[in-house]
């Protein structure tokens, strides 16, 4: 009997925290990461997407609230400027046919009283 689908029907997205250890895991597994943090973390989802032959598009978490409690770049990353002149955020973009693909910013907004 043939496949009911031939195309892939769901899009798998991971939100939340991403410990580095689990990068293989959800590079294999999921379509979309919401919740990338850091420069080890990015280099570890595209190493493994990259081994799966995939490219995995990400949003960078930003804690632009400051709070201690969130997880997340700090703001003032989008400022920094590295050596050779790019901007610190520049070098986590990895476009291509594998590898991770920057699809944009996730961030949460400070709690307040209503």
């Amino acid at each position: 009997m043939a496949a009911l689908h031939t195309h892939k029907t769901i899009t798998w997205h991971m939100i939340g925290h991403v410990q580095r250890r689990k990068a293989r895991l959800v590079a294999a597994d999921f379509d979309w990461v919401h919740s990338l943090d850091g420069l080890p973390l990015a280099e570890r989802l595209g190493k493994s997407a990259a081994e799966a032959g995939k490219a995995l598009p990400v949003l960078l978490e930003c804690n632009v609230s400051g709070e201690a409690s969130k997880e997340g770049l700090e703001a003032s990353i989008w400022r920094q400027t590295q050596p050779n002149g790019r901007h610190s955020v520049a070098q986590w973009r990895h476009f291509g046919p594998t590898g991770v693909a920057g699809g944009g910013l996730m961030t949460m907004a400070p709690i307040v009283p209503a």
